[in-house]
């Protein structure tokens, strides 16, 4: 990410080191950001259920998901355009993916900073001055909290993954899917928080993580909020990135 004052000590920072990111650290939000190196794919997730070999039927689910594909540099970059987000007066930034292959070309960041639910309530907007960065060791699931991760959300601060289209004709047919070229993440304040520092410690030189797996609350291990898209994350030579070039990457 250009422009962020910080850059060198956060590349050096260590698994359990801690580094304060200020609000002066970032500048405002560009209107659109060109992304080259970060590839998003339309998947689908088929959860079948056992039961008796004799039924003459199968129990199957079928979650749409996102698969993202980058390298390390990718997913830092994506997860300080996040706190550019929160430090910021915006309430959403705008990511042109100009990866040819990249099924979605257009991925929205967009952050709800309502905090009291009560319409009759009258607040001034939040300014938020820093956070306080820990660096820590991932797991597969990172939001899915106990028996997976000590991080966890509550479901309503989980991300929300959805598809948009550019064109807005095709968002009614029976077979929108296939012509959706959008994606909105739509975060809380504390959403937005455990997202970028996730996409922050992929990014830390120990990590040895190279998958990480946001899914259905209900029928997955959960991660992202009701409604939601499951997403993966995926690095250079894992399971779903066997390459280590996203210009040779088939998806």
């Amino acid at each position: 990410m250009e422009g962020f004052k910080k850059h060198t000590p956060l590349q050096n920072l260590k698994q359990g080191e801690s580094l304060n990111l200020l609000r002066t650290d970032f500048g405002e939000p560009a209107p659109v950001v060109t992304f080259p190196d970060l590839l998003v794919a339309k998947r689908k997730r088929n959860i079948g259920f056992t039961g008796d070999e004799a039924l003459p039927f199968e129990i199957t689910h079928q979650v749409d998901a996102v698969d993202f594909y980058g390298y390390q540099s990718s997913y830092e970059a994506l997860g300080l355009y996040l706190f550019q987000l929160l430090f910021s007066n915006k309430n959403h930034i705008h990511l042109k993916l100009t990866g040819e292959q990249s099924k979605i070309k257009d991925v929205f960041l967009y952050i709800d900073r309502t905090l009291v639910k009560d319409s009759f309530l009258k607040t001034e907007a939040l300014a938020i001055r820093s956070y306080g960065y820990y660096r820590e060791k991932l797991e597969k699931f990172p939001l899915s909290g106990p028996g997976f991760s000590d991080r966890s959300l509550a479901l309503e601060d989980c991300p929300v993954f959805l598809y948009g289209w550019s064109d807005a004709q095709k968002r009614y047919l029976e077979d929108r899917v296939q012509y959706a070229d959008q994606l909105i993440i739509g975060l809380t304040v504390d959403g937005l928080c455990a997202l970028a520092t996730i996409l922050l410690d992929m990014a830390a030189e120990e990590n040895d993580r190279d998958e990480v797996c946001l899914e259905h609350p209900d029928l997955g291990f959960g991660g992202t909020g009701k409604n939601s898209l499951e997403a993966r994350f995926w690095l250079p030579h894992s399971f779903g990135f066997y390459d280590g070039s996203l210009d040779d990457l088939k998806i």
